[in-house]
């Protein structure tokens, strides 16, 4: 609940607005060229996203390591 005060000093409560979110889960192999790009992508529109490597033989984790904490779970 959120409490605002009115003009004449009376308290009231709204409600908050639910929060939504969203989860991607993204499976990749050997896609180095563009899992940056496709991280970016969802995070900055506010995505979390879960990825599932499946045995890469490039750089793929590597590339998607920097994103850990800052959106990719």
């Amino acid at each position: 609940m959120l409490l605002r005060c009115s003009r004449i000093g009376l308290i009231t409560l709204q409600p908050r607005a639910p929060m939504t979110s969203a989860v991607a889960i993204v499976c990749a192999r050997d896609e180095s060229l563009h899992i940056r790009r496709c991280l970016r992508d969802l995070i900055s529109d506010g995505i979390d996203v879960i990825l599932i490597d499946h045995a890469s033989s490039d750089d793929t984790v590597e590339k998607a390591r920097v994103f850990l904490g800052r959106g990719l779970l």
